[in-house]
């Protein structure tokens, strides 16, 4: 849903389509089939036709982070199909503030990544891998 993204793909042999698809909204694919042009698996589909139009590169971008950011949360594909940022967000907060049981903010923080895979998981609108990683940007101690 990038513009100049959709663009690299279609120069690359690629081609970028709106099928049906099951989450929240639907969601832009690649070839028709993958969510992501960026991964660093899917072999099969960096050799087939279009095969450029998926690549490691990464876009990279550089973000200042303000006195208020307090964490990054990096997902899959798989938990934003089923959650919205809100959505995941309260979650994270609601773990990394929870005082009870009395936890180290490492064990808050890996709670809050359980509990979006499984809020996910067991939503039933979710086929796809679901990863979550939380880099705490301050003390939650």
């Amino acid at each position: 849903n990038v513009p100049a993204e959709s663009a690299r793909i279609v120069a690359a042999g690629g081609e970028v389509t709106t099928p049906h698809a099951r989450g929240i909204e639907n969601v832009p694919r690649l070839n028709g089939a993958l969510s992501v042009s960026r991964a660093l698996g899917n072999a099969a589909f960096k050799r087939g036709a279009g095969g450029a139009a998926l690549t490691a590169t990464p876009d990279v971008r550089r973000v200042a982070c303000g006195e208020f950011d307090s964490f990054l949360l990096l997902a899959s594909d798989g938990l934003w199909d089923v959650l919205s940022d809100d959505a995941a967000v309260a979650i994270v907060l609601q773990e990394l503030q929870s005082k009870w049981p009395r936890k180290t903010a490492q064990a808050r923080a890996q709670a809050a990544c359980d509990k979006l895979v499984r809020e996910v998981l067991l939503s039933g609108r979710c086929s796809d891998n679901v990863t979550a990683v939380l880099v705490l940007l301050q003390d939650f101690s």
